[in-house]
Formats: structure tokens, C-alpha cells, sequence
């Protein structure tokens, strides 16, 4: 082989390698995030016979076996053979979104491409599609095309034509300008996997045997589209269905990219080339190798998470970078509960050190009374216990802390915040047995300094919780806008329509989902259900947050299943008792099933019954909110 022949073959393996890796990573991307959208699915079908084909043909350059070849050629062609119906069905998805379902003529014409794709997936196994495989001069296993190879590419050819009308008439009935321009990129893009496909046709041909360089070079080109097209494709099909800003979608896109198929392809080319070099020049380069391939991943890593910050900033929040940024630091800022709560173990810590004792806590004040402990250190016995407002909390003078002490002689100090003329009480911090301190005027400074941070403490842990409590309020309705985005995107008339939860398949599992999670979790605070306008009622009628408005449904449902008079547990009380017991009382399974006299199996089936029971009553909740 001459060095150009030899220089095009290694950029064609890694080119090969890079695009069944790429379309590896996309596929796991897709499936990972948004296959429920039936043109994602279709999509997902199509990457797969991409990873199929270049997949098998990077194991082309491995093995020399006959056998071995003969196997990968035919499950290649499986993935060849599938490309058409599935180029089919994805536009005949997307032109469903738009909002023109099949009238049948689509319909029949789909069922036709699967029942020819299963002719030619019989002719590959028997040996009819093409012949023997011969293994001599060309750069490639050298098939021998049959007759059935030239109709399978005629085929081949007449679905993608129909493939591109459907296209084209998906774009023409996109509305939005950002809308038509994705589907035009989608459409543009579409080209790259059909034509990738061409080097694969021309197996068996004379030309890959007079211009080896020739090919390499096709070959090059038709990976490197493939793997451009297939990104691209991606890119817009992430906006299918995907209730998720812009911004977001494009960034994690762009980040999953980097750090999947990027860092391996980028390694992958550096220790094929050290490889290559090697067996070229009879040198033991396997040091080089893993060097390289250590310091590309470990490099291109650092690299991606050092500039991530800035390619977002330059790429994706264009006029949004004031506002984006805020709420990055909002994010980055907002300290939790158990922050918080470390911070005033840290003051009560450095309290105890000035006062040499060992037990402090700090209370909060809830309505002028002593609310609960919120941090302490050391043993405090019984909990402080009397009304904030008996006590004569005056202030004293600025160079004297506040100092007072209860009955029991424990020293008390009173935590103000004070804005502008108006003084609130937020806390109490509780030293138990401290009677005899002699405080000097250091020791005061110092301590006035230590409630003072407690002060701001405890004021910054309320306005925390009504930040956490507006933003569990606003969830639903940002919720539903992002629902209304990801829908409206391409087809214009879902603007008008409401999306009716209660009609959902799905709406018995979102009851169950919640149910599981009544007191606390991801299943009833992300829940779909967020979106009933009962819930959302109680949110602007009784100022309650999201998750107790749906807590309030959910309740007033399964209370609607109880039956008159005092419980029992016979046969009419059943539904109530395995939804009261089984959610709202937390029993095991197995206790409930004793204490009801129901095998397992049985009581998993009355529970999916009662289940389907609450999702009743919530229905008829929504239509009296409606």
C-alpha cells in the first residue's frame, strides 16, 4: 500500500470508529432523555442502524477471518436494509407533529417498506443479496453483487424520495421563523446518514479495486457527514417534546458531546496514529500509546469543564446573560437547611469556648412563643419551655450585650434583627447552668459579635424559606409554560389547546407516583399532577405551595372513598383501608396483607383497583374546579 493509500486508510478507520462511537453516545442521549416523543422514537430507530453500520465496519479493520467477515458484512446489512423504512417512519412522525396525521396513504405505505425490508433481511441470510466475499487487492471485503443488490438499491433510492417530499412538506407547515429554521436544519441534515450509506453501495464495484485512494477519500467524506448530519439531527430532534428552555437543551447537548464522543474519538485518533506509526516504521511505540491516551482524556476533560462557562455565555445566553447569570448565582448561593444549621453549630461552638461551658442551643420564636430547637451543642436536658413575651427583653445600651436570666438561673440571650426602626425577636440562644460568668468588656464585644451572626443567620433562614416557598408556588405554572413550549414548537394549533392530564394514559400511574411520595419526594413534587387546575384553585385561593395544594387533593379524594361510620375491615371498607393504611399510615405490605386477610398477589391487584379508584374522585374534583 502506497503512503497516501496508507495515510487516507488510518483517517477512514478513525473517522469509521469515531462515527459508530458518536452514534453510540447520541443514541444513549435520545433514549436517555426523550424517548417518550413518537419522532424521537422513530429517530432512535434510525441511529441505531447507524451504529449497526459503522459499528460492524470498524471491526472490518480487526480480523481477516472469512467467517468473521462474512457474519459482520450481514449483520451490516441488516442496518443497511432497515435505513429506508426507518428514514419513513421518522418523516412520516414528523409530519405528524406538525399537525397533518397520516390519512392511511402513509400508513400503508410504511406497512409496504417493512414488508420488502423483511425480503431483503431473508435475501442477505440465504446468500441472494449478494454472493461470496473475496478478500484480494481492494481496500474492502469484496462483494459479488446479484441482482436482488441493484433492485435493493433502486428501493433504496424510491424511499428516500418519498422520504424528503414528507419532508418538505413538514417545513412548509412549520409557523415560527426559529420553528422553520430547525426543520430546515433537520431536513439539510437528513441527507448525511442516506448519503453516508453510499460507500456501502459501491461494494462490489470495480471502482473501489482501480482507485483505492479514491475510495478512502469517499469514505472519509461520507464519515465525517455522517457524524456532522447525525449531531445536527439530534440537535433538533432534542426540541421534540422536550419541555426544556433553549439554553438547556443546547448546553447539555453540547457538554454531553464533549465529554462522550469527543474525548473518545480525540483519544482514539491519537493512539491509532502512534499505532499506525509503529507497525509502519517497526518501532515498539505501546509506552507512547498509553501516554497519549491518558494525557488526551485527562486534558480534554479539564478543558471541557475549565471553558464550559465561557462557550455557554459566548453560544447560548446571547440578550439573557444578566438574567441567566443571577439565577446561576441564585443556585450557587442559596444555602440549605443543614447549612444553615452547621453555620450555627460553628456560633454556638465559639460561644461555649468564650463562656467555658459546655451546653448552648438556639431556639426559634414562632408567633412571640418559643418555637423548636434548631441547633444545639453538648447535653441540653429539656428543652427551653416558656412564652417569649413574660420575659423583659429591653434593650440594654449599645456597649452591654443582652444578658438575662430565667428562673432556673441559665443565661439567656435574645437574637433581634433590626430593620430601620422596627425590632423582630427572631431567636433565643439558651446557655442551661451558666449562673456565676464574669463578663469583661471584651468578652461582651465579643459575644454581642456572636449573637450578631446568629442574627443574620436565622434572618437569612427565613427569607430562604420564602424564596423555597415562592419557587414551589411558581413550579406548576413554569411547568406548564414549559409544557405548552415544548408542544407548540412545531405545530402551531397546540397553542390553543390545553393538555388534559386527567385524559392521559398515564394519569392512574401520576396517582400512584404521588401516592408513593405523599409525605416528601421527587414522584409528588415534579409530579404532572402539579398541573390539575383544583391544585392550582387551592395555590391562588389558599396561598398554599404547589406540593400541599396537591397534598389537599390527594386527600380530599381518598376521604371521598371512606365510607360512613367507624372503620372496618370488611369488604366495603377495603379500597379506603389499603389507601389509608398502605400511603397514608406507612404499613409494609406484608402487615397490611395480614391484617386485611389478603395474599400478596391479591392485595396488588385490589390496590391497582383502588388506585384507579382515587384517580376517579381527583377526575371528578377537576371537572367541579372546571
Amino acid at each position: 500500500m502506497d503512503s497516501s493509500a496508507f495515510f487516507l486508510k488510518t483517517i477512514s478507520d478513525i473517522f469509521t470508529a469515531g462515527g459508530a462511537i458518536t452514534a453510540f453516545s447520541l443514541l444513549i442521549y435520545v433514549v436517555t432523555f426523550q424517548i417518550k416523543d413518537l419522532v424521537t422514537r422513530t429517530y432512535t430507530i434510525l441511529l441505531a442502524c447507524v451504529v449497526v453500520i459503522l459499528g460492524t465496519d470498524a471491526f472490518f479493520t480487526t480480523t481477516i477471518n472469512p467467517g468473521e467477515l462474512s457474519f459482520l458484512l450481514r449483520l451490516q446489512y441488516i442496518g443497511l436494509i432497515i435505513v429506508p423504512t426507518a428514514y419513513f417512519y421518522f418523516s412520516n412522525a414528523l409530519l405528524s407533529l406538525t399537525g397533518k396525521p397520516s390519512q392511511g396513504k402513509r400508513t400503508v405505505f410504511g406497512i409496504i417498506t417493512i414488508g420488502v425490508s423483511l425480503v431483503f433481511i431473508y435475501l442477505n441470510f440465504t446468500g441472494k443479496l449478494y454472493s461470496d466475499i473475496a478478500i484480494d487487492n481492494s481496500p474492502v471485503p469484496n462483494i459479488q453483487r446479484t441482482m436482488f443488490f441493484d433492485v435493493f438499491t433502486g428501493y433504496f433510492i424510491i424511499v428516500l424520495v418519498a422520504v424528503w417530499y414528507n419532508f418538505v412538506r413538514a417545513v412548509q407547515r412549520t409557523a415560527s421563523k426559529k420553528s422553520k429554521r430547525r426543520m430546515i436544519y433537520l431536513v439539510i441534515a437528513a441527507f448525511g446518514p442516506a448519503l453516508g450509506s453510499f460507500p456501502y453501495l459501491l461494494y462490489g464495484s470495480s471502482i473501489i479495486q482501480i482507485y483505492p485512494s479514491l475510495f478512502w477519500l469517499i469514505s472519509i467524506i461520507a464519515y465525517l457527514l455522517i457524524s456532522i448530519s447525525i449531531i445536527a439531527m439530534t440537535y433538533t430532534v432534542s426540541f421534540f417534546g422536550l419541555p426544556w428552555p433553549d439554553r438547556l437543551i443546547k448546553s447539555r447537548l453540547l457538554k454531553w458531546i464533549m465529554r462522550g464522543p469527543a474525548t473518545a474519538i480525540l483519544t482514539l485518533g491519537v493512539t491509532t496514529i502512534i499505532s499506525r506509526l509503529g507497525a509502519q516504521y517497526n518501532l515498539d511505540l505501546s509506552a507512547f500509546e498509553i501516554l497519549g491516551m491518558v494525557a488526551t482524556i485527562v486534558i480534554f476533560e479539564f478543558s471541557v469543564t475549565i471553558f464550559a462557562p465561557y462557550w455557554e455565555r459566548i453560544l447560548f445566553f446571547g440578550d439573557e446573560k444578566n438574567e441567566l447569570e443571577k439565577i446561576r448565582q441564585l443556585e450557587n448561593k442559596l444555602l440549605t437547611k443543614n447549612d444553615l444549621q452547621h453555620l450555627l453549630e460553628l456560633i454556638l461552638a465559639s460561644f461555649c469556648d468564650m463562656l467555658q461551658t459546655k451546653n448552648a442551643a438556639i431556639y426559634e420564636i414562632l408567633d412571640g412563643s418559643i418555637g423548636k430547637k434548631i441547633a444545639d451543642i453538648g447535653q441540653i436536658g429539656t428543652p427551653l419551655e416558656f412564652n417569649a413575651t413574660e420575659i423583659d427583653f429591653n434593650k440594654s445600651d449599645d456597649s452591654q450585650i443582652l444578658l438575662y436570666r430565667t428562673l432556673k438561673q441559665d443565661l439567656i440571650f435574645p437574637i433581634y434583627q433590626s430593620i430601620g426602626e422596627v425590632t423582630n425577636l427572631l431567636g433565643i440562644l439558651h446557655c442551661p447552668g451558666s449562673r456565676h460568668i464574669d463578663l469583661n468588656d471584651e468578652k461582651q464585644e465579643n459575644l454581642k459579635q456572636l449573637v450578631s451572626r446568629a442574627s443574620m443567620v436565622l434572618y437569612d433562614r427565613k427569607q430562604q424559606e420564602n424564596i423555597i416557598n415562592s419557587l414551589e408556588i411558581f413550579t406548576p405554572q413554569v411547568s406548564e409554560l414549559q409544557t405548552l413550549l415544548a408542544s407548540s414548537r412545531f405545530n402551531q394549533s397546540k397553542i390553543y389547546r390545553d393538555e388534559d392530564i386527567t385524559a392521559s394514559e398515564k394519569f392512574n400511574k401520576y396517582v400512584k407516583d404521588a401516592l408513593d411520595h405523599f409525605f416528601g419526594g421527587p414522584r409528588l413534587s415534579r409530579s404532572p399532577l402539579l398541573q390539575l387546575i383544583s391544585v392550582k384553585n387551592r395555590i391562588n385561593f389558599h396561598s398554599e405551595t404547589a406540593v400541599t395544594a396537591l397534598r389537599a387533593i390527594l386527600h380530599q379524594a381518598i376521604d371521598r372513598l371512606r365510607p360512613n361510620g367507624e372503620r372496618r375491615h370488611t369488604n366495603e371498607w377495603l379500597l379506603f383501608n389499603i389507601i389509608d393504611y398502605k400511603f397514608l399510615e406507612g404499613w409494609k405490605v406484608r402487615d397490611l396483607c395480614r391484617k386485611l386477610s389478603l395474599s400478596e398477589a391479591d392485595f396488588y391487584r385490589k390496590q391497582k383497583i383502588a388506585v384507579s379508584a382515587v384517580a376517579d374522585q381527583i377526575m371528578i374534583i377537576e371537572r367541579e374546579n372546571n
